[in-house]
């Protein structure tokens, strides 16, 4: 049976009635929406009644309280907000490049960066084991101290190490975020990603980046090189057990770092990071049933759900493969019977 909705000059109530318990869950996860956009700069709003007030209640409304919704025609990236714009209070926020100086620790949810290679390139699963190149760097745009201390390595190990960068020579009409390119050889991106066997994730204007996405997609080892973020869903899954996270400090130390890791564990590793891509970060469907599930396990603890079906690989075949937060739920979802 449907909740009753309250109606009256306005119009419908936005929230019908319920159980305290079940409205305050359905405000948390529009906090985590609404929050989220405002975050990634897709959502826009600026309610001047709550920027001249503490109270979230205000009864106040005007033309200018209507949010506006921006979905960047020309390019697939979100303009980026370092800043909310309005106070959060105490609402939940889900946001992609979290440090540990704007965490809150068991109350907001750090989620992947989506990367919209994701949805357009088909990356067939590797097998684990050695690759051409031992460590990868794929980015663009860096900042000149890392290229530097990248291009150092590239020295020292030779043909081991492979530092790409964006590509100036390309004919008209090729996609340049598709390709990668150290000095006049082009590679395809992301499926070069799958010839190494690390890939450097390196902080640039944002803590959080789309190739985190790309090179877990690609069954390539992560090698974070980004002090205060906070990985992904960290709240559930062990990253120890699909990346390398390195201090920025010991960049310079970063292959030798490596090389101290057992090739039996690299494996483990390299299946460990495709099945985290595959369970967590492939789609906006998959980010939001991982992110939704950690509230529901929040707020149903009892029947949460194990360290061990977040983090390991189903062994059943691949057919029948299903993502720990689309298993059946021992705790119905309020308003579902």
């Amino acid at each position: 049976m449907c909740a009753s909705v309250k109606y009256n000059i306005r119009g419908p109530a936005l929230i019908p009635r319920m159980k305290t318990k079940h409205r305050i869950y359905y405000i948390t996860l529009f906090s985590i929406v609404l929050l989220g956009l405002i975050a990634t700069g897709m959502f826009q709003f600026w309610p001047h009644s709550i920027e001249s007030s503490n109270d979230w209640n205000v009864e106040k409304r005007s033309i200018r309280d209507v949010p506006v919704v921006r979905l960047p025609a020309d390019s697939p990236t979100p303009d980026y907000n370092t800043a909310l714009d309005v106070p959060r209070d105490r609402a939940l926020l889900a946001g992609g490049g979290f440090s540990t100086w704007t965490y809150r620790q068991g109350y907001d949810v750090s989620i992947p960066v989506y990367s919209p290679l994701s949805a357009e390139v088909d990356l067939p699963e590797k097998g684990p084991g050695p690759r051409q190149y031992f460590l990868l760097s794929s980015q663009v745009g860096l900042h000149p101290e890392y290229r530097e201390d990248l291009e150092a390595l590239q020295v020292k190990h030779g043909e081991s190490v492979l530092v790409l960068d964006k590509c100036t020579n390309l004919s008209e009409g090729v996609l340049s975020v598709r390709k990668r390119c150290h000095k006049h050889q082009v590679f395809d991106y992301p499926q070069v990603l799958q010839e190494a066997t690390f890939c450097v994730v390196l902080r640039g204007a944002r803590l959080g980046q789309a190739v985190l996405s790309d090179v877990l997609q690609a069954g390539c080892v992560p090698v974070v090189i980004a002090d205060s973020y906070i990985l992904p869903f960290s709240e559930v899954l062990d990253w120890k057990r699909a990346s390398v996270v390195v201090p920025e400090e010991k960049m310079s130390d970063v292959y030798s770092i490596l090389q101290s890791i057992p090739q039996r564990q690299i494996e483990e590793m390299q299946r460990q990071a495709r099945w985290f891509w595959e369970a967590y970060f492939q789609s906006i469907k998959a980010i939001a049933l991982a992110t939704l599930q950690i509230i529901n396990d929040r707020i149903y603890p009892y029947a949460a759900i194990s360290y061990e079906e977040w983090n390991d690989p189903p062994t059943v075949s691949r057919v029948h493969r299903h993502s720990p937060h689309l298993r059946p739920s021992r705790e119905p979802l309020p308003g579902h019977h």
